[in-house]
C-alpha cells in the first residue's frame, strides 16, 4: 500500500485489510514523505499488529518510482505466493482476499486474480465486470475486452512466478516504462498465464475521494503527453516483445496502442 497524504482515508483502508477472513498475509505500507499524518497513522497499526510493516521515503518519489522500488525489494526480501497493490482509497469486502486465494483449484494456473469491481462516484456507481479468456492466441479484440475493466487487475493478486517473468522481460522494455504503460503491463501479465475473476463485486473504488492524484507532486496522470513520451522511449523494446511473442503479437501491439491513445491530449495548444 503506497500512500501520500491519505490521512483522511488511511485508517479505514488498513482496517479493511486487517479484517479479512483470510489472515495469512503481510501488509507493507510505504509512506511517500507525506505532509500530513499518514505515516503516524500507519505506525500505530504496526505497533499492535505484527502483519503490518511501515516505512517512509526520505523524499517524495511519486507513484511509479515507488512501484518499481518496492515491488523489486519485496520480491528480493520476502517469501510469498501472491502479491497485490492496495490503494488507500479502496474498499474490500471482508472475504475479498479469501475468495481470490481459494479460487477453484482448476484455475490455479492463472497468473492474475481479481473480483468484479464497483466504481463508486459521488452520485452513482457502476460495476466493472471482466470478460475471461485464455492466454493462448490472443487478439486485438481481446485487448478491447480487457480494457473494459483492466485497471483493477493492477489491484488484484498476481502470481509470483508470473510477475518474475515480467521483471525478466524488463531487459527488453525497462521496468519503469512497463509500470507507466499500464495497459501493456497488465496485458503482459495476462498474456503469460491468463487471469480469472470472481464474478461478485468484492472490491470498491471510491472515486469520489479523488485521492488518485495525491500519489506524487508532479501529477503524472494530469500530463498525458508524459505518457506519450514514455511510449516513444519504450517503442524499440515493444517491437522486440512483439517479435518474441509472435503468437499474441496483436494483443501486445493493441495494448500499447491503447496506452498511446490515452496519452494523446484531446486539446492541443498551438
Amino acid at each position: 500500500m503506497l500512500t501520500y497524504n491519505h490521512a483522511d482515508c488511511l485508517s479505514e483502508s488498513i482496517n479493511r485489510v486487517l479484517s479479512q477472513t483470510y489472515q495469512n498475509f503481510t501488509l507493507i505500507v510505504v509512506d511517500d514523505s507525506s505532509e500530513d499524518q499518514s505515516f503516524e497513522i500507519a505506525k500505530e497499526f504496526e505497533c499492535y499488529d505484527s502483519r503490518v510493516t511501515v516505512s517512509k521515503n526520505t523524499n517524495n518519489l511519486g507513484m511509479f518510482q515507488n512501484f518499481e522500488i518496492n515491488l523489486l525489494e519485496t520480491f528480493e526480501n520476502i517469501d510469498f505466493d501472491y502479491f497485490g497493490w492496495l490503494g488507500p482509497d479502496d474498499d474490500w469486502s471482508n472475504d475479498w482476499l479469501e475468495s481470490l486465494v481459494l479460487i477453484d483449484t482448476q484455475e490455479d494456473s492463472r497468473g492474475v486474480r481479481q473480483s468484479f469491481v464497483t466504481y463508486q462516484y459521488e452520485h452513482n456507481s457502476e460495476i466493472r465486470e471482466y470478460v475471461d479468456f485464455s492466454s493462448q492466441n490472443l487478439s486485438f479484440s481481446d485487448t478491447k475486452q480487457l480494457r473494459k475493466g483492466y485497471g483493477e487487475l493492477m489491484h488484484g493478486l498476481w502470481d509470483r512466478e508470473t510477475v518474475e517473468s515480467i521483471i525478466h522481460d524488463s531487459r527488453l522494455v525497462p521496468f519503469k516504462y512497463l509500470l507507466k504503460l499500464e495497459n501493456l503491463f497488465i496485458s503482459l501479465l495476462v498474456e503469460k498465464r491468463g487471469f480469472t475473476a470472481v464474478n461478485r463485486p468484492l472490491h470498491t473504488k471510491k472515486k469520489a475521494i479523488g485521492s488518485r492524484f495525491r500519489y506524487q507532486k508532479s501529477f503524472f496522470f494530469q500530463n498525458p503527453n508524459r505518457i506519450l513520451l514514455v511510449a516513444i522511449k519504450a517503442f524499440p523494446g515493444i517491437i522486440k516483445l512483439i517479435i518474441i511473442r509472435r503468437k499474441n503479437y496483436m494483443f501486445i501491439l493493441g495494448s500499447f496502442l491503447i496506452d498511446v491513445r490515452i496519452a494523446i491530449p484531446k486539446q492541443v495548444k498551438v
